[in-house]
């Protein structure tokens, strides 16, 4: 799977790929500005590709330190857009410790309250599994509420 969507500067990088229903964001290093305003600018593409059906994301963020000040409100931003364009699961592979702080403020501004040590995966592959089977159980409610 070749990434969808690329951007990097001397400070970090982010790559995108989509699998079926499951968009994967690959951010690496610090997050400054510029590298927020394009990730919005890609996610928003990819988003629209999606036509309104339910998706998941997974942040692959091993290798992310932190974003500025700046680049959380705009992640703060994509975060909601997300929300309201049917993303209906997330998941994230993070070690920073800034990080995860900066992503529960964001989750906490966003009004969510399930606890994001319940979305954070040790590889990819159990990130991927978790999301596959919420997307499906997601599905599932959906064909039950039609019926």
């Amino acid at each position: 799977m070749a990434p969808k969507f690329s951007f990097s500067t001397a400070s970090g990088s982010y790559s995108f790929d989509v699998s079926g229903n499951i968009v994967i964001c690959t951010l690496n290093g610090a997050c400054c500005d510029l590298i927020a305003q394009r990730y919005v600018a890609t996610l928003t593409k990819i988003i629209h590709s999606f036509q309104g059906e339910p998706w998941a994301y997974l942040g692959n963020a091993l290798l992310h330190e932190a974003a500025t000040p700046q680049a959380e409100a705009h992640l703060f931003q994509a975060y909601t857009m997300s929300l309201q364009n049917n993303c209906v699961a997330d998941a994230y592979c993070l070690m920073s410790a800034v990080g995860i702080a900066q992503l529960k403020t964001i989750r906490h501004k966003a009004g969510l309250t399930l606890p994001l040590s319940e979305r954070i995966f040790s590889s990819v592959p159990l990130a991927m599994e978790q999301l596959s089977k919420e997307l499906v159980e997601h599905s599932e409610k959906k064909v039950r509420l039609v019926s």
